[in-house]
C-alpha cells in the first residue's frame, strides 16, 4: 500500500495538477489516477469494516464445516466455483496488464501520451507522474519503472481481491438461502418436524442479519 499511495498516487495526483488544463493530458493521466484512488479507497473501506466482516468470515468457515446434505454441499461448491472463475479472471486481467507494460519498456513503446511536462521525452513511465528527484540517470530511471510496475501489480491485486471478496460473500448467501429452500422442500419427510423446523427459522434469522 506503501507504493500504491507515495509512488503512483500522489505523484501522479502531483502530475495532474501540472498537465491542469489540457484536456488531452488530464483524461490520460485521470485513466490512472482514478483506479489508483478507487483501489486505495476499497481497502481502506474495508479495513474500517473489519469489526462487521470478521463475524460475516466466521459465519462462512462454520457453514463449511458443518454437517450437511449432499444436495447442500454441492450448492455451495458451485458457487465457489463460481467465485473461483472470477478470481482466475481478475488475475489474468493484472497479468495481462503488467505483460503489455513490460513489453512496452522492452520495445521502447509508449503507452500513454507524453509531455515534457511530466515526461522524460524517450523514457516514459508506466503512469504519469512527477518526481522531486531526476529520473533522466541510470540505474533511477529502471528502478522507477520496477517499482512503478510493482505498484501495479499491487494495486491490480487490491482492487480484483475486494471485488472478488464481494462476490464470494453474495454468492455465499445466495447458497445459502437455496440450501434452507432444499431443507424446506424435504421437511415433511423428516421425523423430528418440529425440531427441523425450528432450526429452518433460527437459520433463516441467521441469514437476514448476515444481509442486514
Amino acid at each position: 500500500m506503501f507504493i500504491v499511495i507515495f509512488v503512483l498516487t500522489i505523484p501522479a495526483l502531483t502530475a495532474l495538477k501540472k498537465v491542469w488544463g489540457d484536456m488531452e493530458l488530464m483524461i490520460d493521466n485521470l485513466q490512472y489516477t482514478l483506479p489508483l484512488l478507487i483501489s486505495i479507497l476499497k481497502v481502506f473501506t474495508i479495513w474500517y469494516n473489519k469489526e462487521a466482516l470478521s463475524p460475516l468470515i466466521d459465519m462462512i468457515i462454520e457453514d463449511w464445516m458443518k454437517t450437511k446434505m449432499k444436495e447442500e454441499r454441492n450448492v455451495m461448491l458451485k458457487q465457489a466455483k463460481i467465485v473461483r472463475l472470477v478470481t482466475v479472471c481478475g488475475v489474468f486481467m493484472i497479468l495481462g496488464l503488467v505483460t503489455i507494460v513490460f513489453s512496452a519498456f522492452f520495445y521502447g513503446q509508449m503507452i500513454n501520451y507524453t509531455t515534457n511536462l511530466t515526461d522524460l521525452i524517450g523514457k516514459p513511465l508506466p503512469i504519469p507522474t512527477y518526481y522531486l528527484y531526476d529520473i533522466s540517470s541510470s540505474p533511477k530511471y529502471e528502478i522507477t519503472y520496477l517499482i512503478q510496475l510493482i505498484g501495479l501489480i499491487a494495486c491490480g491485486l487490491y482492487y480484483t481481491a475486494i471485488d472478488n471478496l464481494l462476490v464470494f460473500l453474495v454468492l455465499h448467501i445466495c447458497g445459502q438461502i437455496e440450501n434452507l429452500h432444499l431443507r424446506l422442500l424435504n421437511l415433511r419427510a423428516e421425523s423430528n418436524f418440529k425440531v427441523i423446523l425450528k432450526h429452518n427459522v433460527k437459520d433463516h434469522i441467521r441469514l437476514i442479519r448476515f444481509l442486514n
